[in-house]
């Protein structure tokens, strides 16, 4: 799956900022340090930096040809979140808003459990924790799309997992959220905060 990534921002490079991206940034407050998981090419990084709100922002991806394209202001991490649990829990740690975008479909659904569960075990109190994917509602059960397979995500998982932990959270699913070429899927927007 690393190759597709690093192919895929070798020839695909999206500057602006996600729909979900401006929907986050209603809720950040002054002096927030943002994690950026799965933060591909920095595009959100990038529109985080700018914010007057923002003080820090650390992008982490497991594509160095992402990284490479990120804007030399953001804080770039190699991290495979399957793998590199000292580093994620350490950044997670340093994190006042952990920002995750198209990371966890692209995971198995037993490394979307455990990265659900490492994020809400080693966040600080008052962390808020924004997670956009792709939902299994809906027409949408499996497919592959080129080389890439997306495992699609469960929303009463990420409730569930947030709720043992004491994280608030809205949680819910629409269309109209991240449309590509011919492609409307169902997208899981999850706001939550460790209380």
């Amino acid at each position: 799956m690393k190759q597709y990534w690093d192919e895929h921002y070798e020839k695909f490079r999206i500057i602006e900022p996600s729909k979900f991206a401006r929907f986050v940034q209603q809720f950040l407050e002054m002096y927030e340090t943002v994690l950026d998981l799965g933060c591909g090419n920095g595009r959100d990084s990038q529109f985080f930096y700018n914010l007057d709100t923002v003080s820090e922002v650390r992008g982490c991806d497991s594509s160095s040809k992402a990284l490479d394209l990120c804007d030399d202001h953001i804080d770039k991490f190699y991290l495979d979140v399957t793998k590199d649990t000292k580093l994620l829990i350490n950044l997670l740690k340093r994190s006042s808003i952990i920002y995750c975008r198209f990371l966890l479909h692209a995971l198995p659904p037993k490394n979307q459990i455990s990265l659900l569960h490492t994020i809400c075990e080693s966040i600080n109190m008052y962390t808020k924790v924004f997670i956009e994917c792709r939902s299994e509602t809906y027409e949408y059960i499996d497919y592959t799309y080129s080389e890439h397979e997306r495992y699609l995500v469960n929303a009463t998982l990420i409730t569930n997992i947030f709720n043992s932990y004491g994280i608030t959270n809205i949680t819910d699913v629409q269309k109209n959220r991240a449309i590509f070429k011919n492609e409307d899927p169902p997208i899981i927007w999850s706001v939550g905060i460790k209380q």
